[in-house]
């Protein structure tokens, strides 16, 4: 039981490895549904705190989406245009859609165009087979 007003420090809670929390007034069915939902790997938290935490969490991945210029670059790689054509449609120059691409690879975890286009397959679900419509996804 926290004692100390207000709620316990949750997230640290959760950092130390706790896998809930149940209110000191909580009945005997609240409580053995709280230890069967551990033992079945849960979490058991007041879910306001539960959605607090995946909040926080999504935000910290954010920084590796895709910027809209990186995501018109990445539509065009896959489309199979050059740098060179690329700087053409976009009306920029080809060293920027260098910088870009590096970009793009590094927050898609990818060395390369064709891991980027294997990729973005995977992702839309369309695994490694041909398809015509792969140009346009992405």
């Amino acid at each position: 039981m926290f004692q100390g007003g207000g709620d316990p420090p949750y997230d640290d809670l959760l950092r130390k490895g706790c896998s809930g929390v149940v209110p000191a007034e909580a009945n005997d069915l609240t409580l053995r549904k709280a230890i069967e939902a551990i033992f079945d790997g849960e979490l058991w938290f007041p879910r306001r705190v539960l959605s607090s935490i995946a909040r926080e969490s999504l935000l910290k991945d954010r920084s590796k989406e895709l910027t809209q210029r990186e995501t018109d670059v990445h539509r065009l790689i896959c489309l199979g245009l050059t740098n060179q054509q690329i700087a053409d449609q976009l009306f920029i120059s080809r060293e920027t859609v260098r910088w870009h691409v590096r970009s793009l690879y590094a927050k898609l975890g990818v060395p390369n165009q064709r891991r980027s286009m294997l990729e973005t397959r995977n992702l839309a679900g369309l695994g490694s087979r041909p398809s015509s419509r792969h140009s346009q996804v992405a």
